[in-house]
């Protein structure tokens, strides 16, 4: 048994032992749902929802932050998790500039367009 006794697993595949990506998604009530992420392939290859406690870096009013750790998958289950705030950080600043570029030219598409 792991750590994280609760945690229900969904794979796309069998999915190799090794550290992968975990981002966090959302709350499904008292649950977190985290994407599972093989940075090798840069895709998604799998999501576990488990109780929202069990996640470092994350609180109940963060609604969908984004907060990325680091997972390590042994037979199909994570059995160690760590957060990553300076990733968390950086990933939150792209996002917020690819937001505000958007919204820019948006701006600029209604102005042109009047």
């Amino acid at each position: 048994m792991t750590m994280f006794d609760e945690a229900h697993y969904r794979w796309k595949g069998d999915p190799d032992d090794g550290t992968y990506e975990l981002q966090f998604d959302r709350f499904e009530l008292n649950k977190a749902v985290l994407l599972i992420v093989d940075r090798e392939i840069d895709d998604i290859v799998g999501q576990v929802v488990l109780p929202a406690d069990d996640v470092p870096g994350i609180e109940p009013d963060d609604s969908g932050g984004g907060a990325i750790l680091h997972g390590v998958v042994e037979d199909e289950e994570i059995i160690e998790m760590t957060y990553d705030p300076e990733l968390t950080e950086q990933r939150r600043a792209e996002l917020k500039d690819l937001q505000e570029q958007t919204r820019s030219s948006s701006d600029n598409n209604n102005e042109s367009e009047n």
